[in-house]
């Protein structure tokens, strides 16, 4: 699984980059996730590690606010990339990790704060995803905090109505009702995509709470403009992006759009005796 991920990857590197700041609509994954998860964080210049972080928008953005960040990401492509925009952004990360959620190469209780952006949705075994959390709660220190990004599963049913009725139109849709994830070594019907895990917010924040953190917010990173990327274009193009911001951040955790935006972002706060007896 590792192997297929990182090769899609490292396919395009550039495309990754792209992809949070390409316009206005796919730019709320980015702006939401960054306004949350530095809402809860300690003040610079804390740690944070960039956990599947892939070319760095995270870690440069966290690292120009005074943070001393760490990058890790499975494709070497990526990190590449992110180097390199580093390095044209003037600045300097405090380390690269070439690894996998799973098994992260740093000690215990070391981070102020955890960012796990894409590593849940790529990971379809229960095991591996149990296994990433559990790595990510042991780098962090005692009352760090940590966020987590996952694809629920009716958020993917929404885009496809939208963006690609045809997976609900020949029926392949609805086996994801009983399972959950494509696999592409298995060649499911993924589109463009590669293996991926579509989740349950509230599953999300019971596998955190049983591990003693404390729910700080789970956010619709997407809210209630989710799917509507030409409609979300065109209000930045007409300049009502900032007003759309304000009604955005203000819904955003309401748990009535939650579980069908296209992402949404657990936060947690580790407890101070961990694990929990």
């Amino acid at each position: 699984m590792h192997d297929e991920v990182e090769e899609f990857y490292d396919s395009n590197p550039q495309r990754e980059w792209d992809r949070l700041c390409g316009d206005y609509y796919h730019s709320l994954e980015f702006w939401t996730t960054l306004h949350l998860f530095r809402k809860f964080l300690p003040l610079p210049p804390a740690r944070i590690l960039d956990c599947g972080g892939g070319p760095g928008r995270y870690s440069i953005a966290f690292t120009k606010l005074g943070y001393r960040v760490t990058l890790l990401d499975l494709s070497r492509n990526l990190l590449e990339t992110a180097r390199h925009r580093a390095d044209k952004a003037g600045i300097v990360l405090e380390d690269y990790l070439q690894a996998s959620a799973t098994e992260i190469p740093a000690a215990n209780d070391f981070y102020d704060g955890v960012l796990l952006a894409g590593p849940l949705y790529h990971l379809i075994a229960n095991e591996d995803r149990a296994k990433a959390i559990q790595e990510s709660l042991r780098v962090l220190k005692p009352g760090g905090v940590v966020a987590a990004a996952i694809i629920p599963l009716l958020g993917v049913f929404r885009s496809a109505i939208a963006e690609f009725p045809d997976f609900i139109e020949s029926g392949e849709a609805l086996r994801y009702l009983k399972r959950p994830w494509q696999d592409k070594r298995a060649q499911d019907n993924t589109g463009g995509f590669t293996s991926a895990h579509f989740g349950d917010p509230w599953e999300l924040k019971e596998c955190f709470e049983s591990r003693g953190c404390k729910t700080l917010t789970l956010a619709a990173l997407e809210g209630l403009a989710s799917s509507l990327v030409p409609q979300t274009n065109q209000l930045a193009a007409k300049h009502a992006a900032g007003i759309w911001w304000q009604i955005h951040l203000a819904t955003c955790t309401k748990s009535t759009i939650i579980g069908s935006s296209e992402h949404v972002l657990y936060i947690g706060r580790k407890p101070l005796l961990y694990p929990p007896k």
